[in-house]
């Protein structure tokens, strides 16, 4: 192995002590829980609460939010410090990799995507771009890399889903692992290392690549970054870390070829890629997370747009939930059956419609005091906020993106709020509705 040049060094030991201040400093905490009550204890004093009034008012965040916040952020700062300190072997036996990028009307994006992919220093690959009935010149763009004989381009009718072209894409992969990525997402010039490394474990059979915001123009794409930031950083990299990671992006995720063909395939959904997760989980296989595995994917940049992907993906979610509701609990599928899917629910619409019954509550019982109140339960989601976003910017490989932290009062305030009230339209609307939904 080449010694490590002493600014990677430096790097490694300044990420050590980022990692141990908020560990030591808990501890501390810990040590001096008297002093911390009454510090707090003061604090509410001054929007006229005892401690006891605070604690009744903000009960449903003290007894989820807050416990659950500060275990995820002592044990992702107890595995970097692991990772940091171990010597982590390169690859071996490079793994071949069929790339597939389903594009419909992507003239704008294919030629970056397909640029990106053949820059990526690794063999071998192979490129199959689907074209999905175009309208546009999505086909002719992408033909133009044919002087390339690692491209493929081949085309099929339009079928209005992302799995039609994945699936037919494959028909035409040569190559152990499938990577699939989308038309509008461009990769890191080693993410296809990064996401083929996990893969010289027989275990693993499916890898997540680390999806971040390419298109942060205005204060909404913005703060889509900062909870990509953290979705990846805190919520996948969490997830991998215990054996629940529930969720391969479509957008850049990567799979063993003949696990794919056989139970993986994607099915026809608003959630296919989380369908197909769940579908390779029941095998038993390892599903991890590569934090180095960067693309930067383009996300809505209106809120009309927004709101309508969001109704979109808490519909699918919903739908796969209840298609692979034989896996809950059960000790056959292991940890993902036993916890991840479980947690899942309770964290994503069990605790969702409670968060609503408890602030209808508190809008009818605290009504005189509502901005108190407000004030109150503001700064304690600001602070677990806070929290959350120091994990990530000390594990993040992407530090260009701790930028986006300043619009966290924002996201706490504002963009959180509205998308669990579109969330909780979605869950309503998909519940009550038997027939299958129109894209």
């Amino acid at each position: 192995m080449r010694p490590k040049s002493s600014s990677a060094l430096s790097r490694k030991y300044l990420g050590l002590v980022l990692d141990v201040l908020p560990l030591a400093l808990l501890v501390v905490l810990i040590l001096n829980i008297k002093s911390v009550f009454a510090g707090v204890s003061y604090c509410v004093s001054l929007l006229g609460f005892t401690a006891v009034q605070a604690a009744l008012i903000l009960i449903l965040p003290l007894v989820y939010d807050v416990p659950k916040t500060v275990a995820k952020a002592a044990i992702l700062l107890t595995e970097d410090v692991r990772s940091r300190l171990a010597d982590e072997d390169g690859m071996s036996v490079p793994l071949g990799v069929s790339v597939i990028v389903p594009a419909h009307n992507e003239e704008r994006n294919i030629e970056r995507c397909i640029e990106a992919i053949l820059e990526a220093p690794y063999t071998p690959k192979q490129v199959i771009v689907v074209d999905d009935g175009s309208t546009d010149a999505t086909y002719a763009r992408a033909r133009e890399f044919y002087r390339h004989k690692e491209v493929l381009v081949v085309k099929k009718q339009a079928g209005g889903t992302r799995a039609g072209p994945c699936n037919f894409g494959t028909r035409f992969a040569t190559q152990p692992v499938y990577v699939f990525i989308d038309a509008d997402t461009l990769m890191y010039r080693d993410a296809l290392c990064e996401i083929a490394r996990p893969f010289q474990d027989p275990s693993v059979v499916a890898v997540s690549g680390n999806v971040r915001v390419y298109n942060t123009t205005n204060l909404l794409t913005k703060m889509q970054a900062y909870e990509y930031m953290l979705s990846m950083e805190v919520g996948r990299r969490f997830q991998s870390i215990v054996h629940s990671l529930l969720i391969v992006p479509g957008g850049f995720g990567a799979v063993r070829a003949d696990l794919f063909k056989t139970v993986g395939e994607y099915d026809i959904s608003f959630a296919e890629d989380f369908d197909s997760t769940l579908k390779i989980h029941k095998t038993g296989g390892k599903v991890l997370f590569a934090d180095g595995a960067i693309a930067l994917t383009i996300v809505p940049g209106t809120w009309r747009s927004w709101v309508k992907q969001r109704i979109r993906w808490s519909a699918g979610q919903l739908e796969t939930l209840r298609k692979h509701r034989n896996i809950l609990f059960k000790r056959s599928f292991g940890i993902p059956g036993l916890f991840g899917v479980p947690e899942m629910i309770l964290a994503d619409i069990i605790i969702l419609f409670a968060r609503c019954t408890w602030t209808i509550a508190l809008l009818i019982t605290s009504w005189r005091h509502l901005v108190q109140v407000t004030v109150l339960a503001y700064a304690l989601y600001l602070g677990l906020e806070l929290l959350s976003s120091y994990v990530a910017s000390v594990v993040t490989p992407l530090k260009r993106d701790i930028r986006f932290v300043a619009v966290m009062p924002l996201v706490s305030l504002l963009y959180r709020p509205l998308h669990d009230v579109i969330r909780l339209v979605s869950y309503v609307r998909t519940a009550l509705v038997t027939k299958p939904q129109k894209w």
